[in-house]
């Protein structure tokens, strides 16, 4: 018996991880139809808000749209969460290859003039992208709107993507933010993948990592598919499992049998 699943199927590295390359990732159609409007909103200097449920793969979509980016005309930003003004304001500063001012005026200011010079003297565009944005404070979210005011006419130096879960949606219908709502003409959602989706998705990141996709039976990937209801992260979860319980017992092919035990035993309890 193996314990390494890796070596057992011979992969050349872990399956339906984080770490695929971005190229590699399967782009089903929600994934292609959000490119396409991720990149108006980029080209437009708007904002754009990707929401879904836990799991829905939302991170794992900016991803590969960033990749697609050209560096020479974009330059990224990408935050994850954080509760302070201050703090998500520094981290842009250091994104920028700036030593943050102190005081948050100062730092606002230091953030604009940064962010002109970039599109004026490099023509690069900046793409701010904030993770988690549906735990943002309401403070924080009216501030964020207000970093996109610029001096200069008809010129989009700074767009911005909010990744976040359903409840980012609603927080643009508060009339607080109803600037920032006027602001976000792209508001997409993932919901997971369909069926015949995920039987693609199987077969793009098994590749990815030098596997057989025939090591999955259609009726272990039905079962795989209904019980992650769709969403990649949970699918990702009962597969690679499915992989590492087959290797410890020597099975060659993940059956519906082998991905019903493993959901039973992440289910336990």
């Amino acid at each position: 018996m193996s314990k390494d699943y890796i070596a057992f199927f011979g992969l050349a590295g872990p399956a339906f991880s984080k770490t695929i390359p971005a190229d590699r990732i399967y782009r089903y159609r929600d994934l292609e139809e959000l490119h396409c409007y991720l990149s108006h909103a980029v080209s437009d200097g708007a904002v754009a808000a990707l929401t879904g449920p836990v799991g829905a793969g939302k991170s794992t979509a900016a991803r590969s749209f960033l990749a697609g980016l050209d560096p020479n005309r974009v330059a990224v930003l990408y935050i994850g969460f954080t509760a302070s003004d201050r703090g998500l304001f520094r981290e842009m500063a250091r994104g920028l290859g700036l030593a943050p001012a102190y005081l948050k005026g100062d730092l606002v200011v230091q953030l604009h003039t940064a962010i002109e010079h970039v599109w004026l003297n490099k023509r690069r565009q900046t793409l701010l992208v904030v993770d988690d944005a549906h735990l943002l404070p309401d403070t924080l979210l009216v501030e964020l709107r207000q970093l996109l005011n610029f001096q200069m006419d008809a010129a989009t130096p700074l767009a911005m993507v909010l990744v976040g879960q359903p409840a980012l949606r609603g927080r643009l219908k508060d009339p607080m933010h109803e600037a920032l709502a006027q602001r976000t003409p792209v508001r997409c959602t993932l919901v997971g993948m369909s069926r015949a989706e995920a039987t693609e998705y199987v077969k793009t990141h098994m590749d990815a990592v030098g596997g057989d996709p025939s090591i999955f039976t259609d009726d272990a990937i039905d079962l795989a598919y209904q019980h992650a209801k769709g969403l990649p992260r949970e699918l990702n979860n009962v597969l690679v499992y499915a992989l590492i319980r087959a290797a410890w017992h020597d099975i060659r092919i993940v059956d519906r049998r082998v991905v019903d035990e493993t959901i039973k035993a992440q289910t336990q309890g």
